[in-house]
């Protein structure tokens, strides 16, 4: 089930079993986002954004236990979220000046990031998994190996970013690149504390799946 991400139903908290953060949208198919997560941090004078949307489930941190079992399950598990066949991940990058109201319309400018002469702007990476092959694991849990990947990571096309609302920990709004033939909606919570897996996925989302020569 989708929670309704309007402003007046954000009473409706995204940590509610079976309510998913958001939507994607791509060319040939529709899931709900299982990830919704952003970090903040202050950048050359601008206040910075970065959210990781996913189909996969994933925290913030890498797993750890004393238990190596757990850690294995644990890992394996995260692989699986990120290249299975199908799944999708966006990471979206948001900057403004510090004096802006964070809510409001954040236009792509693609990956030449901040432009001097631009308040607030955007830029998207996305990675969607179009066919993989599953082969066995060392324990219960199925590896995939993608062999078909789509790669967005354009600079200067169209599209938007739309924060409708912002608090402290949370951001909820929509996401549209034409080009890309991406669209969707999400409500983002904050990661504090250890973001290892959150930097991991935001440098690469694939980061952690075996890829076929070609890639």
């Amino acid at each position: 089930m989708r929670c309704p991400l309007t402003s007046h139903l954000l009473l409706c908290s995204v940590a509610v079993a079976g309510c998913a953060p958001g939507v994607i949208h791509w060319d040939t198919g529709t899931d709900d986002l299982r990830t919704a997560l952003f970090v903040e941090r202050t950048e050359d004078g601008l206040d910075h954004t970065t959210m990781l949307l996913s189909t996969g489930i994933f925290g913030c941190a890498i797993p750890t236990s004393d238990d190596p079992q757990i850690v294995s399950e644990a890992l394996a598990a995260l692989t699986v979220g990120a290249c299975r066949e199908d799944a999708r991940h966006v990471v979206v990058d948001l900057y403004a000046d510090p004096s802006l109201d964070p809510e409001g319309t954040y236009p792509y400018l693609g990956t030449g990031g901040p432009q001097a002469d631009i308040a607030r702007g955007a830029d998207a990476r996305y990675v969607g998994i179009e066919e993989a092959v599953g082969v066995p694991g060392d324990g219960l849990v199925p590896t995939y190996v993608p062999v078909e990947i789509t790669r967005y990571d354009a600079t200067g096309a169209p599209g938007e970013v739309r924060i409708r609302h912002a608090s402290t920990d949370l951001r909820t709004g929509s996401f549209d690149l034409p080009e890309a033939g991406l669209s969707g909606r999400f409500a983002a919570t904050r990661c504090t504390g250890d973001t290892s897996l959150f930097d991991l996925l935001v440098a690469s989302p694939v980061a952690a799946c075996v890829l076929t020569p070609v890639e």
